[in-house]
């Protein structure tokens, strides 16, 4: 292709390409904009966008054409049915060319200055495995900010971070590395183990992208963390709970991530302490917004069945969130809607 100097365009297997964003999506229409903006607001000559769409059925087919007009850098493969959330994100790596990929959901957003800091993170460390970076919840809208669960287990990391561990790196930010918007990944690498590792007892679990992880820092146990916000997270928007509903959501996000989570460490201490930080760090906020929601009390006694079964031996669950199961809903909804109103108005504006 030329330019309008008439010299040739570089492409992408010509020029070096740094960082390729990596973007698995399916029917956000209503959001995907939004998630590219804030990405091509702070774009260079390092970055490629890769998008995979898994037969989206609304507009968003003819959205990321409109952008590719714009920014022909874009790339975009469109499947002709429906394989799942796994096998999405194992071919938006497959199809970009960058040193590092980082992957993001289809409707959060780069908050402003984050592309600068994680490219000066990889360059400030080499021969990483990837890198999990700090986040920021806003509420649905993404307008204003509200309580954000801390990336790393209890709140404790402040600055950021390079584990040369790989159970250390668990114990610290194994929920934290279920979240797709907050993982860059070494695509070489990446690549190795998704060629060499059978990954079919873990495909379709949801939950691939914690497993491949777990075998790359297995072959390279070094993993960053960036603590400066980069990924403005776009709460109360889980596509699973419309997919699959209540209570099949809960299974996935208990039983199926055990599996994964097992699957690399067994049943030993790092598992204990992964699951410790998600009773601990986000299941108090998670049954408060299903109550606060409406769960029916079928499904709050399912859930309660489900918990108590899983979460019995760890006393933070006896304190912190059983005691959750008792309190109205109508009571939890009226909490909600005050926090939220004060959060729009007085609290946490962007």
């Amino acid at each position: 292709m030329l330019d309008n100097t008439g010299r040739e365009e570089p492409t992408l297997s010509s020029r070096s390409v740094r960082l390729s964003f990596c973007i698995p999506t399916y029917n956000r229409a209503d959001f995907i904009g939004e998630c590219l903006d804030s990405i091509l607001a702070q774009r260079d000559d390092r970055l490629e966008l890769v998008i995979v769409d898994g037969a989206s059925t609304d507009a968003t087919p003819t959205i990321v054409k409109e952008y590719q007009r714009q920014y022909p850098f874009i790339r975009y493969f469109r499947r002709s049915e429906n394989v799942g959330i796994d096998e999405d994100v194992l071919k938006v790596v497959e199809l970009a060319e960058g040193q590092y990929c980082w992957l993001m959901s289809d409707d959060d957003r780069i908050e402003k200055g984050a592309l600068a800091h994680v490219l000066s993170f990889l360059e400030y460390n080499p021969s990483l495995a990837g890198a999990s970076l700090n986040y920021t919840s806003y509420d649905q809208s993404l307008s204003y900010k509200i309580y954000t669960a801390p990336a790393g287990s209890g709140g404790r990391l402040h600055q950021d971070t390079v584990f040369d561990c790989r159970d250390e790196c668990f114990k610290e930010l194994g929920v934290h590395i279920s979240y797709l918007s907050s993982q860059v990944v070494n695509r070489r690498l990446w690549n190795d183990v998704v060629r060499n590792k059978d990954l079919s007892p873990y495909t379709g679990s949801a939950w691939l992208l914690v497993y491949v992880i777990g075998l790359m820092l297995a072959e390279q146990p070094r993993w960053g963390y960036i603590h400066f916000s980069c990924v403005a997270n776009r709460s109360a928007n889980d596509s699973f709970i419309t997919r699959v509903g209540g209570y099949r959501r809960q299974i996935i996000a208990h039983v199926t991530f055990d599996h994964v989570i097992s699957g690399l460490f067994g049943h030993g201490q790092v598992r204990r302490d992964v699951f410790k930080t998600l009773v601990a760090d986000r299941m108090p906020k998670n049954l408060a917004s299903y109550k606060a929601n409406g769960a029916s009390i079928s499904l709050q006694l399912r859930l309660a069945v489900l918990c108590v079964r899983r979460y019995w031996s760890y006393p933070v669950f006896w304190w912190k969130v059983f005691p959750i199961f008792f309190v109205p809903n109508h009571v939890l909804s009226v909490v909600r809607r005050l926090y939220l109103c004060l959060a729009s108005r007085f609290l946490f504006h962007k």
